[in-house]
C-alpha cells in the first residue's frame, strides 16, 4: 500500500512541478516551493482525519504519497542550480 502511495506521490510532485513550470518559468524554483508548501497543509489536513483508520492507511498516505510528494532534495537541486548560474539571492530567497 505504501508503495502504490509513493508512486502517485511522485507522479502528484512532477505534474505540479511542471504545471508551475510553465506558468512562471524558471527564474526561481517555484515548482518544488509550491509542492513542498502544500505538501504541509495536506498532511496536516490527513493526519487528522486519518486519525481513527487503520494504520494501513496513515502510512499510506501520509508516509507513502505525501512523503514521496514532498521530496526536499528537488528544492535543493533546484537551489544548487541558482547558486551554481550566480543567483545568489533567489537561492538564499
Amino acid at each position: 500500500m505504501r508503495s502504490l502511495g509513493r508512486v502517485l506521490g511522485a507522479i502528484a510532485r512532477y505534474a505540479v512541478g511542471l504545471c508551475i513550470y510553465e506558468r512562471t518559468g524558471t527564474r526561481f524554483p517555484c515548482g518544488p516551493f509550491v509542492v513542498n508548501i502544500s505538501g504541509c497543509f495536506i498532511i496536516s489536513f490527513v493526519l487528522t482525519v486519518l486519525d481513527a483508520r487503520p494504520p494501513a492507511w496513515r502510512e499510506a498516505i501520509p508516509i507513502g504519497f505525501i512523503g514521496t510528494y514532498t521530496t526536499f532534495s528537488t528544492f535543493e537541486y533546484e537551489t544548487m542550480r541558482l547558486v551554481q548560474h550566480g543567483r545568489t539571492p533567489s537561492a538564499l530567497l
